[in-house]
């Protein structure tokens, strides 16, 4: 029989017992080492946003509220974050609201007896969004952050180098973007009680995909006007005002009356030279096929997905021009004057939206068919 030595034996089992310990350190770093990678993915930091946006009083009107208006009208900004800050930018001339949080921020403003709610999209890789046209103080609560938006900044071009994305370029913010209740129900519960006033500190937030063809800033306000042409059986007179920070503001007036038939205000990408022999051709096209030249100009984004093609018609009753939502478009492909259609389209990544609108001999929408080709 074989003689077992019991200092073996013991040395065997001391070290299975170290073994044994060693796995569960190993086991243990494992689970940490997850445990924080784990925590640092699923709790992502929160990032600061940008809304840029003028007010005002009266819709259609094209008069904004100057910084120097707001605490003469005690209109109020409430935010549920104490940092939040208000400022002026000087480039843009439109307000900037800057909060921390996440894709989807928001505040409050406070006049007279309303108290008005905001919301916008906001990504860490977008200096700002920019709502284009005046935000109305007429009680109603707007919210800009939808899956429309949202989807139309992730699926441009520069995805990781937008600079300022424009909202409702050239248009009345239409009833797309008025608030939901039940949006509006959700936000009032995120304690808006710190008020955020505009300081005097002035900033520029530029738009770093068209910041290399940004022209010279001129020192002056340039005004050019055409003589009077007809138009629609109109005398009118063409207006154009160029501003020194690269805005440009164009008019068509009735040169009799001096009514205003048309105003339309934004940065052109590529020049506005009414004087070039096309200019009025190109722009006036009657696209609704009721005898009368309508007016048609291009927003620009920060790219060619987020152009769009505004279509301003003409009413022949009011004899002014009045944008159509409907009709405005990323771009236009076909105007049939022979069998009254319109074609427009617009895309992105993944997929074109064709729209092909008919006409009757009025010039009275009836019928748009909606096409997507993957």
């Amino acid at each position: 029989m074989k003689v077992i030595d019991k200092h073996w034996l013991l040395k065997c089992y001391e070290r299975r017992l170290n073994s044994i310990k060693m796995k569960k350190k190993i086991t243990y770093i494992l689970l940490l080492t997850f445990v924080i990678q784990f925590n640092g993915f699923a709790q992502p930091q929160p990032f600061i946003g940008n809304l840029l946006f003028n007010l005002t009083e009266n819709e259609f009107t094209g008069n904004f509220i100057t910084a120097d208006e707001l605490e003469n009208k005690n209109i109020r900004f409430l935010s549920n974050n104490p940092d939040s800050k208000l400022k002026y930018d000087t480039r843009n001339k439109a307000f900037s609201f800057t909060t921390e949080g996440w894709e989807y921020k928001m505040f409050a403003i406070l006049y007279k007896n309303d108290t008005i709610f905001i919301d916008y999209p906001s990504l860490p890789f977008v200096s700002a969004v920019f709502i284009k046209n005046a935000i109305p103080l007429n009680g109603k609560n707007f919210s800009f952050y939808n899956r429309y938006t949202y989807d139309a900044i992730h699926s441009n071009n520069y995805y990781y180098n937008i600079g300022i994305f424009n909202l409702c370029q050239g248009c009345f913010i239409s009833e797309e973007y008025e608030m939901q209740e039940k949006t509006k129900n959700q936000i009032k519960k995120k304690h808006f009680i710190h008020t955020i006033k505009l300081t005097a500190e002035k900033i520029i937030i530029s738009d770093n995909v068209l910041e290399a063809e940004l022209t010279e800033i001129k020192n002056d306000t340039l005004i050019k006007s055409s003589n009077p042409f007809n138009l629609n059986n109109i005398l009118c007179k063409w207006k154009q005002i160029e501003y020194p920070n690269g805005e440009t503001t164009i008019e068509l007036n009735d040169n009799e009356t001096h009514k205003i038939l048309l105003s339309y205000s934004g940065n052109f990408k590529f020049g506005n030279d009414f004087s070039s022999a096309d200019y009025f051709d190109k722009h006036f096209q009657d696209v609704n096929f009721d005898g009368y030249k309508d007016f048609l100009i291009t927003s620009y984004g920060s790219s060619a997905m987020t152009d769009m093609v505004n279509v301003h018609l003409f009413n022949r009753k009011t004899k002014l021009f009045e944008f159509s939502e409907d009709l405005s478009d990323n771009q236009i492909e076909e105007i049939d004057n022979i069998n009254r259609i319109l074609i427009t389209y617009s895309e992105n990544r993944e997929f074109i939206i064709r729209k092909i609108h008919f006409f009757d001999k009025n010039g009275r929408l009836f019928e748009t068919k909606t096409e997507t080709k993957y």
